[in-house]
């Protein structure tokens, strides 16, 4: 399989399209879109609009799924909840021991319109131009948060497989519990066109947990 991935950090939004040979039996590449930024800086909205969004049937496409994500498992106000989340983290026992917080620990989200038009095109250059074939290659999040662009991408896909690993710990736990979430009955997301999705605490620098390649 493909493995389409999306690592995200902090201050401003790059976008750096990798590929090379994927480490697979079957020919292909591996497609890798790396990610700097805080999606609510004033850089990440300027970078949104210069990069091209969506045309604007993408709200009535996805109007439940960002039904689903606006008042529910991620509203606007709690935003501020999560970013203390990975505080918990990623930055107090740094500062407790009056270290500097590393900055790509520090959390941000991708406004949807934009990291939709960003997937979209990495599809493209992958060879995935139609939607139906996606159902052979997996989504991968490197940095995945709170889960909600892994969610997303199961949401609004066929996949084979989804997956998130995230460092921190107490954004991890939240990923987790936003996951059980959107696959509950009483969720309107349920069930997720994607039905295999994962999440993983750890590195994406650890082998052990390379098997979702």
């Amino acid at each position: 399989s493909r493995v389409f991935g999306l690592a995200s950090c902090c201050s401003k939004i790059v976008v750096v399209v990798v590929a090379c040979p994927a480490v697979s039996d079957e020919p292909g590449r591996l497609i890798a879109l790396m990610f700097a930024a805080s999606a609510l800086s004033a850089s990440a909205c300027g970078l949104a609009v210069s990069y091209g969004r969506p045309p604007p049937p993408f709200e009535e496409k996805y109007a439940t799924q960002l039904d689903a994500f606006d008042h529910g498992l991620f509203p606007t106000e709690d935003y501020e909840m999560r970013n203390a989340a990975s505080r918990k983290d990623g930055y107090w026992p740094y500062v407790s021991r009056k270290e500097k917080p590393p900055t790509a620990l520090v959390y941000g989200e991708f406004p949807l319109p934009f990291f939709h038009r960003v997937l979209e095109r990495a599809c493209i250059h992958g060879g995935y131009r139609d939607g139906n074939q996606r159902s052979e290659a997996t989504f991968a999040d490197l940095g995945s948060g709170t889960g909600r662009l892994v969610l997303w991408a199961a949401a609004t896909d066929q996949w084979k497989r989804c997956v998130g690993v995230e460092l921190l710990c107490s954004l991890h736990e939240e990923a987790v519990a936003k996951l059980a979430e959107a696959q509950s009955d009483s969720c309107a997301l349920s069930p997720l066109p994607t039905a295999d999705v994962a999440l993983y605490q750890g590195s994406w620098e650890d082998d052990s947990l390379l098997a979702w390649s």
